[in-house]
């Protein structure tokens, strides 16, 4: 595979990566919430409660907690985002450049 190539399969990756972070219910929410925890470890409940909290008006708790346990979390997971432990309800996420990249633009803090 020449320079070239690996170069385009980053990019790639890195689109398909901001896609999914921007088109994916609650992703922004759920990562902002696991960069700025000291722990490597979120408890899903606490990734409700602060979902619930961003949403403009009032936000039916049960409707975010099945949307983050059924689509938004599974989704994240499976592109490699971070690991979500479904039968422990806790989610690890130990930092990837691209997606810390785009979550400094979301948010206005890039350098």
């Amino acid at each position: 595979m020449s320079r070239n190539d690996c170069k385009h399969t980053d990019d790639r990756q890195a689109i398909e990566t901001q896609h999914l972070l921007y088109s994916t219910e609650y992703a922004g929410q759920v990562l902002g919430v696991l960069s700025e925890s000291s722990e490597q470890e979120v408890r899903l409940m606490e990734l409700i409660e602060e979902c619930c909290q961003a949403d403009s008006g009032p936000a039916d708790t049960e409707r975010v907690a099945i949307q983050l346990h059924h689509a938004t979390l599974p989704k994240l997971d499976e592109a490699g985002i971070f690991e979500y432990d479904w039968r422990r309800g806790a989610v690890r996420y130990s930092g990837r450049p691209s997606v810390d990249a785009h979550l400094d633009v979301a948010t206005g803090t890039e350098d």
